[in-house]
């Protein structure tokens, strides 16, 4: 069976399963990245997952470009599209297959509401001088 793909002309984007990514994310080898919108991650998301949505990642390329991450959103459809087409934004992506449907078929870990995956987000547009696009309440 095959864990894992990876592309010649992409080599620092690999496809793997929700199983590897969290005994990768277990193991403090990468940090998650949920690129969903902020009503999705409010509603369920990876326990310590970093929100920053598809359309922001290109302000957040000095951080992405430093750590492997694991980039998931809800069917990976996104995820999918977002590490073809800009694969110059990550140092490593490990795109998760079947996305936070996947992972929670799997029965894996997760949290709802705000927390500090979603208070990086924030400060990262502060620091950045742009408004919010969402407020976070508890």
């Amino acid at each position: 069976m095959v864990y894992e793909y990876r592309s010649d002309f992409m080599k620092n984007v690999i496809d793997v399963p929700p199983f590897m990514v969290r005994t990768m994310w277990k193991s403090g080898k990468i940090v998650i990245v949920d690129i969903r919108e902020p009503w999705e991650y409010q509603s369920h998301h990876i326990p310590g997952a970093l929100l920053i949505p598809m359309n922001y990642l290109e302000l957040a390329s000095s951080f992405l470009r430093t750590r492997e991450v694991a980039v998931v959103c809800e069917h990976a459809n996104r995820s999918t599209r977002v590490t073809r087409e800009r694969p110059h934004l990550f140092k490593l992506a490990y795109n998760m297959l079947g996305g936070m449907e996947g992972w929670m078929r799997n029965g894996f870990e997760v949290v709802s509401g705000y927390n500090e995956g979603a208070e990086f987000y924030k400060t990262f547009l502060h620091r950045r001088n742009f408004s919010n696009s969402f407020s976070i309440s508890e």
